[in-house]
């Protein structure tokens, strides 16, 4: 089983305002996983999280 974990810490406000498809995400989906690194901000629903990726979420580059 693999782990999932999730950056509780980040600020989405800049992601919701450079992609208004993730605020649409962020209350359609019961919960979501947040993606903070040195190269992107993003959420994805766990729901659909198979091999090592999500076919549904959505990002933005930093």
């Amino acid at each position: 089983m693999e782990r999932i974990t999730s950056s509780n810490e980040a600020d989405l406000n800049l992601l919701f305002a450079e992609n208004p498809a993730a605020a649409t995400l962020y209350k359609w989906s019961p919960f979501v996983v947040v993606v903070d690194d040195n190269n992107r901000i993003g959420i994805y629903d766990p729901r659909f999280y198979r091999n090592g990726d999500s076919f549904l979420g959505e990002y933005w580059d930093k």
